[in-house]
């Protein structure tokens, strides 16, 4: 059917998928339960396709000074600073730590969060390697105003 149609009280579509041409416009709060895509929503971004808002970006890794993260390469006993930049309030770095005197293949450990039990962040975590090998990280975010939780991972190259 062509033209608006107002309707107030609820909508329910379900079943199929509804495909709406020309947008659907709310005033006042809507509630939605399951899935919601689009290919665009005016003034939220939306991922690459358009098929679900994005998150903000975390940046993690060495940080190059001028907005730029790289991986880590580095020698032993180098000290190395795993940074983590974005719209975030608190960071907790993840380290996956080999266990072959136990069995293990590996497990993964909290190594930094901030003080205070993660109440003072810190958004980053150093250390230096005694042993060559590649070292993986797992850093997740989160936005306490938003309620936004981001995990990336990033890699430390020691020669």
């Amino acid at each position: 059917m062509a033209g608006i149609h107002l309707i107030s009280g609820s909508f329910i579509q379900s079943g199929s998928d509804a495909q709406f041409k020309n947008g659907v416009s709310v005033q006042g709060n809507t509630k939605i339960k399951g899935i919601l895509k689009a290919n665009v929503f005016n003034n939220i971004p939306t991922s690459t396709g358009g098929s679900s808002v994005s998150t903000s970006p975390l940046k993690v890794g060495h940080s190059l000074g001028d907005g730029t993260f790289v991986e880590w390469e580095a020698s032993v006993g180098d000290l190395v600073r795993i940074s983590a930049s974005g719209n975030f309030n608190n960071f907790c770095f993840i380290e996956n730590q080999t266990l072959e005197e136990i069995g293990v293949n590996s497990t993964w450990r909290t190594v930094e969060k901030g003080e205070v039990n993660g109440q003072i962040p810190k958004s980053f975590y150093e250390r230096s390697f005694d042993t060559p090998g590649i070292y993986e990280y797992l850093v997740i975010a989160n936005n306490t105003q938003s309620l936004q939780t981001v995990i990336k991972g990033t890699t430390v190259t020691i020669i």
